[in-house]
């Protein structure tokens, strides 16, 4: 049996480079260029626009990788390292801490109180996170 896949729904305001989903709201986070755009996906072919309130920062930093988990986006930001937002309120994020990083910071995934970042030629970064303010 064949499965047919196809296209449903496109956002194309922009370069997009990494997604991640909260799946109990419905919101997509969309690292698009120097920031993170939120859109609320409830109906996938006609996405809207949440939030553009994230901007990470360097200029010459691109959202590389993204993970969401407790209303916590973890963001990948190239030469910039990790960055980590609040996004209890999608409408208007806050950025709790950050982490420079040698490297440049390509993906990362959270497990507890650790961010693992693949930062490019500079390997595996272990970033304790459990306070992100400091």
């Amino acid at each position: 049996m064949k499965v047919k896949i196809r296209s449903v729904g496109i956002w194309p305001f922009g370069p997009s480079f990494a997604v991640a989903y909260d799946e109990a709201r419905n919101l997509m986070f969309l690292g698009s260029g120097y920031g993170v755009c939120i859109l609320n996906v409830t109906n996938p072919a006609n996405p809207t626009k949440v939030s553009e309130a994230i901007y990470t920062r360097y200029t010459r930093c691109i959202v590389c990788g993204l993970f969401y988990l407790n209303n916590r986006l973890n963001i990948a930001c190239g030469y910039a390292g990790l960055e980590i937002w609040d996004v209890t309120n999608p409408s208007s994020p806050v950025k709790l801490g950050s982490c420079d990083t040698p490297g440049e910071a390509r993906s990362v995934y959270v497990l507890g109180s650790y961010a693992y970042v693949a930062d490019g030629d500079a390997g595996l970064r272990i970033i304790n996170i459990s306070n992100p303010s400091s």
